[in-house]
């Protein structure tokens, strides 16, 4: 059987995008929120104060109105302080002072007694020089006093002078009542703040890993992506390769064109790590997707998935393992279950920063039983991709076990993950951090 060596290039394993677009939401132009459909995470949201407010991914629960996007949703606890809860999750955004923006969300509020929240609101503030606030605007949903059924918040709002950005806030409704055990609840899902003028759009995508590199016994991984366009207008890609052991901020100002996905069509791309100008290499790769229409573009223009493989020598095929394209990653910490060191199996951890941040992580192998085997801190500059073996953090010997990673560093988000490697077939297994 064919053996894999290619430990330190890509997880053991050519990637092939299958990048689908997603159903279109209610817009009229692109999205300027980060992760408003919360389809992995809840990654692009900040708590300001984490004492009395807590942000949750709910992958079981998502919007059931007409254009939602589906399962995949934050939830929202907060304590009770106040009548209205102001430490919810939020995020910045860009804003032009004189032009319209429309706010949207799906909001709900379980049904349930131990449940306090009443309500859940959308808050946009639009924020001058010096971080000052120009005014808070707090939208509902046209029934406020309904619990256990989606509602679907829609507002038009015009910036006024001195705008420089925007702050959009997700607030859970509870009364103001003293001695309060239980917790106010609700979840968001599909929220939409964009342009009424704009009519282009552009969706910025991170693969994990990639490769067009040489292995042992003849092997050659390479990345191939397969893309496919639902929106009616062409989508235009462009790439850039993410190396190890440097500042890539640089290669994002430089992209390269990969190609054109035609209005309903579908596109091949063979070996785009090459076609991004590199070869021998392992690393991780950008992908910004951008599209021009007269209005109605969705707010993500494509999803996808990739494969990494490469031909069979002895033999007819290929093998390898699949990894998901995906938007930038965690701000905080993850588990990566599956840790297998043997004459059997081996196991690559790796990690792609998807900021433009330094960014510093600790990074712990733990036991079956829960002891340490092994931990490092890694310092990724802008952008950096990184994969070592487990060895490399003294695990000699592993039979189960799983990774965190913990963000230390006050900036950056990152993707990890682990990829277990058949010793005998040098077929492999990727797990993404969760």
């Amino acid at each position: 059987m064919q053996k894999n060596t290619l430990t330190q290039y890509v997880l053991g394993t050519t990637l092939i995008f299958c990048i689908v677009v997603g159903a279109p939401a209610p817009v009229s132009a692109q999205n300027l929120i980060d992760n408003g459909d919360f389809f992995y995470d809840v990654v692009g949201w900040t708590i300001w104060d984490v004492n009395n407010a807590t942000a949750l991914f709910r992958g079981d629960v998502g919007s059931t109105l007409g254009g939602g996007t589906g399962p995949g949703s934050m939830e929202v606890q907060v304590q009770v302080k106040s009548f209205i809860q102001w430490d919810g999750p939020y995020q910045y955004t860009t804003a032009t002072v004189g032009n319209q923006y429309t706010v949207e969300a799906s909001v709900f509020v379980p049904d349930s007694a131990d449940n306090l929240a009443t309500e859940a609101t959308v808050v946009v503030a639009f924020i001058g020089e010096g971080q000052l606030n120009l005014g808070d605007h707090q939208f509902h949903a046209p029934i406020p006093s309904a619990r256990g059924v989606w509602s679907r918040i829609s507002e038009s709002i015009t910036a006024p002078e001195d705008t420089i950005k925007a702050q959009i806030r997700l607030n859970v409704v509870t009364p103001a009542m003293d001695n309060e055990d239980r917790l106010g609840i609700a979840y968001f899902d599909d929220v939409l703040f964009y342009d009424q003028g704009a009519t282009q759009a552009t969706q910025a995508l991170f693969l994990p890993a990639a490769a067009s590199a040489p292995g042992a016994a003849g092997t050659f991984w390479s990345t191939t992506g397969w893309f496919a366009n639902n929106v009616y207008v062409d989508v235009d890609l462009a790439g850039a390769f993410l190396a190890q052991e440097q500042d890539n901020t640089a290669a994002l100002s430089a992209l390269t064109s990969i190609g054109t996905v035609p209005a309903g069509g579908f596109l091949e791309v063979e070996d785009i790590v090459a076609l991004l100008g590199e070869s021998g290499v392992a690393g991780g790769v950008y992908i910004e997707a951008t599209a021009e229409g007269d209005g109605g573009l969705p707010p993500v223009l494509v999803r996808g998935t990739s494969y990494t493989f490469t031909e069979n020598t002895q033999g007819p095929g290929a093998y390898g393992q699949g990894l998901p394209v995906v938007p930038a990653g965690e701000n905080h910490q993850v588990s990566i279950p599956g840790v297998f060191q043997s004459t059997d199996y081996r196991t690559n951890i790796g990690v792609l920063n998807t900021s433009g941040e330094e960014l510093i992580l600790g990074v712990r192998v733990v036991s079956v039983g829960g002891g340490e085997l092994g931990a490092q801190d890694w310092t990724l500059e802008p952008y950096e991709w990184k994969q070592v073996p487990v060895t490399a953090l003294g695990v000699n010997s592993a039979a189960g076990g799983f990774v965190t990673m913990t963000r230390m560093s006050t900036t950056g988000t990152f993707r990890g993950y682990c990829s277990v490697v058949d010793q005998e077939t040098g077929d492999a297994v990727y797990t993404a951090g969760q």
